[in-house]
């Protein structure tokens, strides 16, 4: 079975994913890891990353733009995501 985990910026995405995702990805298992605001998430990606050990897993990042350039974030978010082990992909439809 497919395992999809989500690293969340805030318990509110949580919460929306909770009502959203067992209808739109039926057969995939999914959890949700959130932190205390984006410093957190960034901050911990990497650890998070390497230290998950369930098969055939596959990583989101939500986070904000806020303000922030989002071309800025989303390539240090793939660093983070290269640094630790995994390759990642921005989605089309996600560049503002």
């Amino acid at each position: 079975m497919k395992h999809l985990v989500l690293l969340l910026e805030e318990i509110s995405a949580r919460e929306m994913l909770k009502g959203v995702l067992p209808n739109l990805l039926p057969d995939w298992e999914y959890r949700c890891i959130v932190f205390e605001g984006k410093q957190d998430l960034e901050k911990n990606i990497v650890k998070k990353i390497r230290s998950y050990r369930v098969p055939n897993s596959f990583f989101v990042i939500l986070r904000d733009q806020d303000s922030g350039d989002c071309h800025i974030i989303k390539n240090r978010l793939l660093s983070l995501c290269e640094y630790a082990g995994k390759t990642g992909r921005v989605c089309p439809n996600s560049l503002s």
